[in-house]
């Protein structure tokens, strides 16, 4: 167990998701950024419309 979870002293119960979620808005927008930085500043900017 890492140092930072076993600090508590198992005071607390914590349960952490399985999976974690990104939302479309995150995933688009991250596309856009690669688009952008690529130099591919129409697409960038079409794929934020899309969104």
């Amino acid at each position: 167990m890492p140092q930072w979870r076993g600090a508590a002293g198992g005071r607390w119960r914590v349960r952490y998701a399985e999976h974690g979620t990104v939302r479309g808005e995150a995933v688009a927008l991250r596309e856009a950024f690669d688009l952008a930085a690529t130099g591919r500043t129409p697409a960038a900017a079409e794929r934020c419309r899309r969104r």
